[in-house]
């Protein structure tokens, strides 16, 4: 482990579990929105949503992993990730994990629609810009 790295720790409900020792970042889905963990970042619990966790090892290809509602809790440069199921989706062909973010978008919009205060409805309209995208993605190049 280099000086940049930290200790990511990743359970689930189902009985998925991984251990990843030279983390230089990770990407986590937040309730609020994404957040990228640092080595050194300062003490925090993250309640997590279902989504994309990606995770850069030192010297690898990211690991891509589809999480579904849990927590994170960050210290002492150390990232421990409590999730209800976990999919390692770093293999997966790229038109499936479009189609699992567009899933994943789809999800937060229809929970945001009948809510009325200003910062979900702004969590509304970026979820919607960000679905659109993905869906034109898929369309132009599947």
């Amino acid at each position: 482990m280099n000086s940049s790295s930290f200790i990511v720790k990743i359970s689930s409900s189902d009985g998925v579990n991984y251990n990843i020792n030279n983390a230089e970042s990770v990407i986590l889905p937040g309730v609020m929105g994404d957040a990228m963990i640092l080595k050194s970042h300062e003490k925090m619990l993250f309640e997590l949503q279902n989504g994309i966790c990606k995770i850069h090892i030192e010297g690898l290809e990211e690991v891509i992993l589809y999480i579904s509602k849990g927590y994170a809790v960050i210290e002492n440069d150390e990232c421990i990730i409590t999730a209800y199921s976990i999919i390692n989706a770093t293999n997966i062909p790229i038109k499936q994990k479009i189609e699992v973010i567009c899933n994943t978008l789809q999800s937060k919009i229809d929970s945001a629609l009948n809510l009325t205060d200003l910062q979900k409805q702004n969590l509304y309209c970026f979820e919607f810009a960000k679905l659109s995208f993905y869906k034109y993605i898929m369309r132009c190049c599947f």
